[in-house]
């Protein structure tokens, strides 16, 4: 992934792992072996939607990403396919346990 936060539209480069409500953004493709809530790269999914980023037009395969606090996200992926895949995957998670 590539992530750009709203305010801070530095995009920066993470791996993601997804657990329950939780999507946790890695430096590295090394997870540690436990991973504590009060991490502060961990993006809760309770309410939260995802879609398509389709008027950001600076970069390909953006998608958005909205939690319940009004948070909002952008992420990019290597291909649309892949972007589409976690698109449904978070929205599955989302609406299944929310």
């Amino acid at each position: 992934f590539r992530l750009a936060s709203f305010l801070r539209r530095g995009w920066k480069a993470y791996y993601a792992s997804l657990r329950d409500l939780i999507l946790y953004l890695h430096k590295n493709d090394e997870q540690p072996p436990t991973i504590s809530i009060g991490d502060t790269n961990a993006i809760r999914l309770h309410h939260a939607l995802a879609q398509e980023a389709t008027d950001y037009r600076k970069r390909q395969h953006v998608f958005r990403l909205r939690t319940s606090d009004w948070a909002e996200y952008l992420f990019q992926t290597s291909d649309r396919e892949l972007m589409f895949k976690w698109i449904e995957t978070i929205n599955f998670v989302a609406a299944s346990f929310s």
